[in-house]
């Protein structure tokens, strides 16, 4: 129900985006790899039970596929960050990880994007613009 709530929410600041700058270019980007894209968690990167990582999962693919769905309604652009993310969450070693865990080993915010993920993340947002240019 929160996702069918953000969703709504997440159109209509499109549609205001629209009214107030109707030839902006605007980009939805989505969420990169928090949960492992496949198998358990880990300890203490991620301290949520096994059997709860499908599920946490889960609601971020349908929270990314609701913010697509909401950018293609109104004809914006979508970025997917979580595809190229695969293989890069909290769960992985410094140096792999996009995504810090609860704790995190370098300067950013618990389960947000490190440098390395922010910078990635940019890359497929200049990619996205680059297909409109």
């Amino acid at each position: 129900q929160r996702i069918d709530k953000i969703a709504i929410k997440v159109d209509d600041m499109l549609k205001e985006i629209r009214h107030r700058a109707p030839h902006a270019l605007v980009f939805v980007v989505g969420y990169p790899v928090v949960a492992p894209s496949e198998g358990i968690g880990c300890i203490p990167e991620l301290p949520i039970a096994n059997s709860d990582v499908a599920y946490l999962r889960d609601l971020q693919q349908r929270l990314n596929l609701a913010l697509s769905w909401d950018a293609d309604l109104e004809n914006d652009t979508y970025v997917d960050t979580y595809t190229g993310s695969i293989g890069h969450g909290p769960c992985q070693p410094d140096g792999v990880k996009w995504v810090e865990g609860v704790l995190p080993d370098v300067p950013a915010a618990a389960l947000h994007p490190n440098a390395t993920g922010q910078m990635a993340m940019a890359a497929d947002v200049l990619t996205a613009l680059a297909k409109h240019h």
